[in-house]
């Protein structure tokens, strides 16, 4: 009886500790689940929002103002400075007498030449009529040779008579003959001498230099008693009527830049807005000795007042542009297939939206994907990216 009592209570001893272990596994369940669920911590990450607009590329330059056209005026003889009519900055029109030179020379010289015409046309009026006398005279021995001619064959006269009239009709063609050549040489001579004035006088126009258009002296070189020479410019003239920029392109530029794309100019002082707008008119063919090229805007309106030639002008050279979705450009992660992502911050968590580049410039991008403007986007550097993946916790 005391083993089977040993046993009974052995048996009850283990059914008291299951029951025990039971209880307490129950009471374990009901605190685990009483318990908060783990979750993960949201990452605090940078976002931008995404815009929607338009988005150009644009190659920054530093342009001069320069007259749309310029020359250096010399004289076209030479001869001493009498007077100088224009000084720096003056503004004068077509016509306008610049500069006067010494015509004594000339003038003395045209005298001259207008005496010897005198001269020759009194000689000339003499050939003429020296030459009527001779013409007249020589018709009337034809008359009289062809009397004794006609005498002769009837045997009225002898044969030295009508040698001796033949005689005389060729004394008075000879005699016509040079009196014809005499006018002849006067006439030339004439001429020669009307070309020399004609010359003397376009010498004379030289001696008063004068404005080829309307503009303004930007430079004088001579001062009134100075000696003349042609090739010595006395002036520089610009035409102040219209203007043009004028800027260098490095050769890794003429890639991109072509005549005919818009310019955005930035004029340090206030404009209209059709000053703020123009193209590139020409870009020059050969490199410069500082391997730059040099490219020419033609403005197509008047510059502002207060800006004078030779001022550097900013400006801007559009070689793209479009519309559309804009984001930065470190919002852009790139993929192993040699694409770009964008992480949408949605709903609190990362979604990973494929993009394509429609354009890029310096720190944004036109970009055309699954995106909605004004929804935020993560940014932030390479390394940042390596970090995050799609359906990702994120606060910001």
């Amino acid at each position: 009886m005391k083993r089977i009592f040993i046993r009974i209570l052995a048996i009850l001893v283990i059914v008291a500790i299951v029951v025990g272990l039971a209880m307490a596994l129950r009471k374990a369940k009901k605190q685990m689940a009483a318990a908060p669920v783990w979750t993960p911590r949201p990452a605090p990450v940078e976002t931008a929002a995404v815009a929607e607009g338009e988005l150009a590329r644009t190659f920054r330059y530093l342009a001069r103002l320069e007259a749309a056209a310029s020359a250096e005026i010399a004289p076209q003889i030479s001869a001493r400075i009498v007077s100088l009519e224009a000084n720096e900055g003056s503004a004068v029109e077509a016509g306008d007498l610049l500069a006067r030179l010494d015509d004594r020379d000339i003038q003395a010289q045209i005298e001259a030449v207008e005496a010897n015409i005198q001269a020759v046309k009194a000689r000339l009026a003499g050939a003429k009529a020296g030459a009527a006398a001779a013409r007249s005279n020589l018709a009337y021995m034809k008359r009289e040779y062809d009397r004794d001619k006609s005498l002769f064959e009837k045997n009225a006269i002898s044969a030295s008579a009508m040698e001796a009239g033949r005689n005389r009709l060729d004394e008075a063609r000879s005699q016509t003959t040079q009196a014809e050549e005499a006018i002849r040489s006067a006439e030339q001579e004439i001429a020669a001498l009307q070309a020399q004035l004609s010359e003397a006088r376009t010498r004379l126009s030289y001696t008063e230099i004068r404005a080829d258009y309307s503009g303004a002296i930007r430079k004088r070189y001579a001062d009134a008693g100075d000696m003349a020479m042609p090739g010595k410019p006395i002036y520089e003239m610009m035409d102040v009527s219209s203007y043009r920029l004028a800027f260098d392109l490095v050769q890794d530029d003429l890639a991109h830049v072509r005549p005919g794309q818009p310019v955005r100019i930035h004029w340090p002082v206030p404009t209209s807005e059709d000053a703020r707008e123009a193209a590139v008119t020409r870009i020059f063919p050969s490199l410069e000795s500082d391997q730059t090229v040099r490219a020419e805007i033609d403005l197509a309106c008047r510059c502002p007042e207060r800006m004078k030639v030779g001022s550097l002008i900013p400006l801007e050279v559009v070689t793209a542009e479009g519309r559309g979705l804009i984001v930065p450009g470190t919002a852009l992660a790139p993929t192993s297939e040699g694409g770009h992502i964008v992480y949408a911050v949605r709903d609190g968590r990362l979604k990973a939206v494929p993009v394509r580049i429609a354009l890029r410039h310096e720190d944004r991008v036109l970009v055309e994907g699954e995106l909605a403007p004004g929804e935020s986007v993560a940014v932030g550097e390479y390394l940042q990216w390596v970090r995050m993946h799609d359906g990702m916790a994120v606060s910001s």
